[in-house]
């Protein structure tokens, strides 16, 4: 006599209908993981957005104005990711000028990143670091020439593609997802809030953890001991595949999907410094935006 289940099915039965409901679900997987992917991707879209919707209402309210950025007094660490600059004496923070206009705790984050608490931490001695780099209030200053910088409505942001300053661009980028490289080819300096699309990548995650950057002695006694930061950090070879998602003063939104680094495949993209000052030194990071 056969062993039956409690619902009538032999206990083979059982394992055949639970294997396909395996098998099922396996296939299904890969298009789940994709559907969910996009729809962070349109997340992430939308809290471009809403940063751009804050920001402009600001400028309503201040004669036109974008909000202050402190971070741009901090001195050469200074990049526009970061809306907080350590130092002990002094709070850098541009967390400041957006209450009740942004969601620094929201909107300022990537829905690909692990989550962070933008907030908590005191610009005191954490350098915060957000999903976006954000270029309103932005100026760009390489050993001591005075760029043209996205201040007011009606700005654009200039920057030099040249180490000999022969290039001179300017854009209209108000904010895109945080991705960083250097502009020499097969470089393996990367950084970004959204992950590799093949997965080759490691995560640096942290909530007012060690600095990594940070280096010994006197000038590191009080500020840039500590961070807060969730980035994704691409391992291996040139090539490593990013879609990244622009906003534009304008309020447009520019998706770029499969951007390749370090074969050349722009696809329309400039490099942009990152740092105010220290972008100057060769090779230095950049973000790639709409040219």
């Amino acid at each position: 006599m056969r062993r039956r289940g409690p619902t009538g099915f032999t206990i083979v039965e059982l394992l055949v209908v639970v294997t396909i409901i395996v098998i099922l679900l396996a296939m299904l997987s890969p298009a789940l993981s994709k559907a969910l992917y996009q729809a962070q991707l349109a997340i992430c879209a939308a809290n471009l957005h809403a940063n751009h919707g804050g920001v402009t209402t600001y400028t309503f309210d201040h004669k036109r104005y974008y909000p202050n950025r402190k971070m741009m007094a901090h001195g050469t660490d200074v990049d526009p990711v970061k809306i907080t600059g350590a130092n002990a004496v002094v709070d850098y923070d541009d967390r400041v000028q957006l209450k009740g206009y942004v969601q620094v705790g929201k909107t300022m984050l990537c829905p690909l990143q692990q989550y962070i608490d933008l907030e908590i931490d005191s610009a005191s001695d954490t350098y915060v670091y957000t999903g976006h780099a954000f270029w309103w209030g932005w100026r760009f200053s390489p050993s001591g020439i005075v760029r043209h910088g996205l201040f007011k409505l009606g700005d654009r942001l200039e920057f030099n593609i040249d180490p000999n300053g022969n290039e001179i661009r300017t854009s209209t980028v108000l904010a895109a997802d945080h991705l960083q490289t250097t502009r020499l080819p097969g470089a393996t300096f990367f950084y970004s809030t959204h992950p590799e699309k093949r997965g080759q990548h490691e995560v640096w995650h942290g909530q007012n953890g060690p600095n990594p950057w940070a280096g010994t002695g006197s000038q590191y006694t009080s500020q840039g001991q500590r961070v807060t930061i969730s980035w994704h950090v691409p391992i291996g070879q040139p090539g490593s595949s990013f879609d990244v998602n622009y906003i534009m003063i304008d309020g447009g939104v520019v998706p770029v999907r499969d951007f390749r680094i370090g074969y050349g495949e722009e696809k329309g993209l400039v490099p942009m410094p990152t740092f105010k000052v220290e972008w100057d030194k060769w090779p230095t990071p950049i973000s790639p935006v709409p040219q």
